[in-house]
């Protein structure tokens, strides 16, 4: 619940106003909503302004979301943020999301899969990492990579709920969206 957590984020922002870690997931909240983007910029400036005062992967995962989305975006930077971060916690599955997708910006897209690929054997992975990996394979045309990850995505998170949208890219391919 999306309101929820961000009013919760804005309670803990009050009682807390240097609490960069929520204010990094409060702009996080807005990313790709086609809504916020001023209160998105407010928090990510605010995080970004207190960020000396979280952990060293906090602070890198901090500065990487403020180089894509804050006032003044730096892909490169943001990209430099995400790989410290990765160099230094090889399964942090935020990071190496965030970086494929970056890659994919500056049309690295080989880099951008062979991230995915990284996130989608992390111990814990999450179906964001599997249906990016979908869409980053039938963007260069390997429909067989598609449905090899569409295969390790039901074998390693068998109860996850957006199999269907990975499925759905795949019969699309194939002109069968009457069967996904």
């Amino acid at each position: 619940d999306t309101e929820r957590g961000q009013g919760l984020l804005r309670e803990a922002v009050a009682l807390d106003s240097t609490f960069a870690m929520a204010w990094r997931r409060l702009a996080s909240t807005f990313v790709g909503s086609g809504r916020g983007r001023e209160e998105q910029l407010r928090a990510i400036v605010k995080a970004y302004a207190f960020r000396e005062r979280l952990s060293e992967n906090e602070r890198l995962l901090t500065e990487g979301t403020y180089w894509t989305y804050g006032p003044d975006p730096d892909v490169h930077r943001a990209i430099a943020a995400y790989e410290a971060l990765v160099a230094r916690d090889s399964s942090n599955q935020a990071a190496l999301n965030n970086v494929s997708t970056l890659y994919g910006r500056v049309g690295d897209r080989k880099q951008g899969i062979a991230t995915l690929e990284r996130a989608t054997r992390v111990p814990r992975p999450f179906g964001g990492a599997f249906t990016n990996l979908v869409q980053a394979y039938l963007s260069i045309g390997d429909t067989a990579g598609a449905e090899r990850t569409m295969e390790a995505f039901k074998r390693r998170l068998p109860s996850n709920t957006t199999h269907w949208y990975g499925d759905v890219m795949v019969a699309a391919v194939h002109g069968r969206l009457d069967s996904a």
